[in-house]
């Protein structure tokens, strides 16, 4: 689930700064997304920590534009930039890579 808010900004907007809610926060529940599977909930919760209030809500902001609607863009596409980055596997070394890093263990000591 999604919330959105709107605030005022400090970022660019010359006369429109002080006068129009551009910035944009989103707040995610990330407990309440049974679309995520659970390892990726812990990827993003560890990776991100620093972003997850104590209600479980992984808030954030952007106030890079003087619109509303492209801070709201930037902010959902942090989410899905996230989501990407946990569902990621990590590669699997291929017996170079092991035979290289042997090598340089053994050129260094």
């Amino acid at each position: 689930r999604l919330s959105t808010s709107y605030f005022r900004s400090s970022g660019p907007g010359e006369q429109n700064v002080n006068k129009v809610n551009s910035k944009a926060e989103v707040r995610f529940q990330l407990a309440s997304a049974d679309w995520i599977a659970e390892p990726m909930h812990q990827k993003i919760a560890l990776k991100h920590k620093d972003k997850i209030n104590k209600a479980g809500e992984l808030v954030l902001t952007s106030e890079s534009s003087r619109y509303q609607f492209r801070n709201l863009a930037e902010c959902l596409q942090k989410i899905r930039d996230m989501i990407a980055e946990a569902n990621q596997v990590p590669k699997e070394p291929s017996k170079e890579d092991a035979q290289l890093q042997r090598l340089r263990i053994e050129n260094s000591g």
